[in-house]
Formats: C-alpha cells, sequence, structure tokens
C-alpha cells in the first residue's frame, strides 16, 4: 500500500510538472498569418466591403466608417503585402462596368479576367461597394507614384458616388473627394475642378452633409491658398459656414488656411488665434508635416507681433531641421541685426518661397529696425542719428524717419532733437503704470476660456438609459466590442487621415 501511494503522488507531480499542451489548430493559425501576410490584408478587404454592405443595410454611418478604417490603418495601407494582385481579386467582382474594369486592370498591370456572374457581387448594395473599392485603387495607385491612373479611376469613383449620395455614406464620398482633389493637384493642379469643387460643395450642403461641406471647404481654401488669391479666399470665408461637427482634422487645416488668410490680410492677433487652435486640434502622435508648417507660420506671426518665439519650440523632435531657417530669422530680429536677417533671407529664400512664407518674412525687416532702435533707446540716453543709422546699417537720411515712425508707433520712448541731430530718450516708466499687464493678463484669459470651450465641445455623454434598456443583451455586447475595437484603432492611429493633407507639406 505504501509503494501505491508514493507511485500515485509521484505520478500526480509529474503531471502538475508537465507543460499544457499548446492547441495546435491556434499555433498553426499564427505561423500561417506570419508566413503569409497576404491573408491578413485579404482579410482586411473583405471585412471592409462586409461593414459597407452592413452599413447600406443598416442605414448606419458607423459601419461605414469601420470600413475606411480596415483599409487607412497603416498596417494595411502601407503594408509590403498590399498587391496589385489582391485588387485583381476583388475589382471583376464589385465592378459592375465590365469596359471600367479592364481599365482598372491594365492600369494596374494585371490582366483582366472578368469574373462570372456566380462570383459577380449579387447583393443589392453593389453601388456603395463599387466605390469604396474605386477608392481603395486610386489611393493604392497614388501611395505608388501612379498619378495619372489614380485621376482615371479616383474620377470614375466621384461619378458614381454622387449617385448613391445617402447619409450613411458620407464619409466615404468625403474621401472620394478628397482623392479626386489630391489627384488633380498632383497632375494639373486644383484650378481646373475649382468650378467642379464648388458644385459639389452645394450638393454637399443641399444633402446637410457636415462631412462632405469641411473636406471640400478645405480644398477650396487650399486651391486660393496656393495661388495667392487671398482676397478670394477671405470672400469664401465669408460666405460658407465651416461645420461644427466636423472631424478634429479638417477642423485643424481649417483654422490653418484662416491663419494663414488672416495672416496676410495683416490681422496677426486673429491669425495668432487661428493657428494656436490648429495647432493644438492636430494630432500630436502623427502628421508630423501639418504640425510643422503650422509652426513655420506661428512663428513668423508672433515675430510680427513682436514677440519672439521660445528656444524649445526649434528643437521639438522631428522639426529642428525643418525650424532652422526660421530660427535663424529669429535669432537676427532678436538681436536686431539687419545684416544677419538679409542673409538669412538670401540664405533660405528657395525654402521660403516653397513654403509660401516670403511675404510675411519681406515685412519682417521693419520688425528688426524696430528691434534695433528698442536696444539703442535701453543702452544710451542720447545718440547722434548718423551713429543710430550706422548701427542698423540703414542709410543716414532715412534714420530719422525711422526714428519718428517708432516714436509714433510706441516702439521706443524718445524725442528728435532736429537741428542737432540727436535722438534723447526719456527715463524709463514703471511698466505696470502701462496697459500691457492688462493685455497680457486678457490674452491668457482667452487661451483659458478657448481650451475650456474646446473641452466641453469635445465631451461624450453616454445613451439614454431608456435607448440602452431597448438593445437586447447580444446587441449591448455587440455595441461594446465595436466601441472598444474602435478605441483600439483610434489609440494605435491617432486618426486614419492623418498622412491625407496633414503630412504632404
Amino acid at each position: 500500500p505504501l509503494n501505491l501511494h508514493t507511485n500515485a503522488m509521484a505520478a500526480e507531480v509529474e503531471m502538475k510538472d508537465a507543460p499544457a499542451p499548446s492547441s495546435p489548430s491556434k499555433k498553426e493559425g499564427n505561423e500561417a498569418t506570419a508566413k503569409d501576410p497576404k491573408d491578413a490584408i485579404r482579410s482586411a478587404l473583405r471585412d471592409a466591403l462586409a461593414l459597407v454592405r452592413k452599413a447600406a443595410a443598416a442605414k448606419q454611418q458607423r459601419f461605414a466608417v469601420q470600413a475606411l478604417r480596415r483599409f487607412f490603418v497603416p498596417s494595411v495601407r502601407r503594408s509590403e503585402a498590399l498587391s496589385a494582385d489582391l485588387f485583381a481579386e476583388l475589382v471583376p467582382k464589385h465592378v459592375a462596368d465590365p469596359s471600367l474594369v479592364k481599365t482598372i486592370m491594365s492600369m494596374m498591370n494585371v490582366s483582366s479576367v472578368l469574373a462570372d456572374e456566380e462570383e459577380k457581387d449579387a447583393s443589392e448594395h453593389v453601388t456603395p461597394v463599387s466605390c469604396l473599392v474605386r477608392l481603395m485603387v486610386s489611393v493604392y495607385l497614388l501611395d505608388r507614384g501612379e498619378k495619372a491612373k489614380a485621376l482615371g479611376v479616383a474620377k470614375a469613383a466621384m461619378e458614381l458616388s454622387t449617385s448613391c449620395y445617402e447619409p450613411q455614406f458620407f464619409d466615404i464620398t468625403a474621401k472620394i473627394f478628397f482623392y479626386y482633389a489630391r489627384a488633380n493637384e498632383l497632375c494639373d493642379g486644383l484650378d481646373g475642378i475649382r468650378n467642379e469643387l464648388f458644385a459639389l460643395y452645394r450638393t454637399a450642403s443641399l444633402h446637410h452633409d457636415d462631412v462632405g461641406q469641411a473636406t471640400l471647404a478645405n480644398l477650396l481654401l487650399r486651391s486660393y491658398v496656393q495661388k495667392n488669391m487671398y482676397d478670394m479666399a477671405d470672400k469664401l470665408l465669408s460666405k460658407i459656414r465651416f461645420p461644427e461637427g466636423a472631424s478634429p482634422n479638417q477642423t485643424a487645416r481649417y483654422l490653418y488656411y484662416c491663419g494663414r488668410i488672416r495672416a496676410v490680410q495683416l490681422d496677426y492677433s486673429d491669425a495668432y488665434s487661428n493657428l494656436m487652435q490648429a495647432q493644438r486640434k492636430a494630432p500630436q502622435g502623427g502628421a508630423l508635416g501639418f504640425r510643422l508648417m503650422v509652426q513655420k507660420v506661428l512663428c513668423l506671426v508672433r515675430l510680427l507681433m513682436g514677440e519672439i518665439p521660445e528656444r524649445h519650440l526649434f528643437h521639438q523632435r522631428g522639426m529642428n531641421r525643418g525650424l532652422l531657417p526660421y530660427f535663424e530669422l529669429t535669432q537676427a530680429v532678436r538681436l536686431g541685426n539687419l545684416n544677419a536677417f538679409e542673409e538669412a533671407a538670401k540664405k533660405f529664400v528657395a525654402q521660403f518661397e516653397a513654403d509660401g512664407t516670403a511675404k510675411l518674412i519681406a515685412r519682417l525687416r521693419q520688425n528688426v529696425i524696430k528691434t534695433g532702435l528698442r536696444k539703442i533707446n535701453l543702452a544710451y540716453s542720447r545718440i547722434l542719428l548718423a551713429d543710430v543709422a550706422a548701427k542698423l546699417q540703414i542709410d543716414p537720411e532715412d534714420a530719422e524717419f525711422v526714428a519718428a515712425k517708432a516714436i509714433r508707433d510706441g516702439v521706443i520712448d524718445a524725442v528728435i532733437d532736429h537741428s542737432e541731430g540727436i535722438l534723447r530718450s526719456r527715463e524709463i516708466s514703471d511698466v505696470y503704470t502701462t496697459a500691457e499687464p492688462q493685455e497680457v493678463f486678457a490674452q491668457r484669459v482667452r487661451f483659458c476660456i478657448d481650451v475650456r470651450n474646446d473641452a466641453v465641445k469635445a465631451m461624450v455623454y453616454p445613451d439614454d438609459e431608456a435607448k440602452v434598456g431597448e438593445l437586447t443583451a447580444e446587441e449591448r455586447l455587440e455595441r461594446e466590442r465595436e466601441d472598444n475595437e474602435l478605441a483600439e484603432q483610434l489609440a494605435q492611429d491617432d486618426e486614419f487621415d492623418d498622412d491625407d493633407l496633414m503630412d504632404e507639406f
């Protein structure tokens, strides 16, 4: 009996120490996914098309948004496994026009094998599915540098999307509008389709399509800003109403264009406010090109307002090289060194013209002179105007006029003795006896109020208890699963369209 008990205990110990057998099906599935990433891409594309059908059947917009996310996530769109062969499986099944199928297949250098009637999409929601397929093909061609081919597919998608202009497909339609304009911009520019964009904007307004209105408004503003037609852009701003419920990315773009327009029109306070809001609303984890461009214009606006940007703003991660020319300009303005300013302006003139900031930089020359005068006023109680001209490196005949204008603008507190040609500085008064502290305090209060208002607008409230009570247990679990999946995708990708107009600067 003792030996039997000992053997039983030993067998029990061996069973506890033995590793649990792994599930062969799960292990084989992981190995298959790791070996063949094409299966994962193919599954994502099929899930996207299935979600479009679900959106059409349930008439709910959130399924269409999820369908877009299935394709636009970097793990799918930027994957090397995404190839023309995968689209060759989808296009014949979901595009009804045989001639268009042959055209798309020839553009992608794939043999055009038409699907049998049994293999074609037999569902009643063929049109929205076909729109999404064409959108994906045009984006694929754009990412591969096939701009002319992408334009042809995007135009076909745009023409088809207007025939299924329904609320549940507003997001897909807006994406199609955007990539149609993007392909035109890369090929011929936005000037040729401006009237077409206006017609689409009117259609979106009539259908109460906030997503389409926001996208098209930004495209129209961009077409004007690119050609330096700021007066026309300002008239457009006065006539349109930007939707309050637009996505943060579209709102950030709109605020950026408003800031640029206001800066050119000498309204630096509004330009500063718009650019600061655009910077806050831009995705902080991505959209480096957009944030860099906002920072460039914001730096110039602050310099034109008489402020000096902090040094750490020029050393943000990934922005050092792009902001180097603006850092040298800021150093020249801070020191009041006109020679250094002109050298920096000539050295980086090509980049300033590419950024579209050359006009703003030309205005900074007066700010450099004002800064130099302010330093001279603090250092000397009296100084000859000829010495002022020598220090500022300007024409001696212009020194008196420059000093008089600085006194009139309140830049310096001094008096000009015309008979002796001397600039006399007055006693420095206490800054707290002026209105400057009040203005700074009011500016900070406005900033805090804007942050608070944005936070209130961004709050999401739970559904009413009555609505939740109407759902069954399975529907509630399905809704929670979809919400969790959506939250994970948002945290991973930080908005799926960061690379649209946000990174192309």
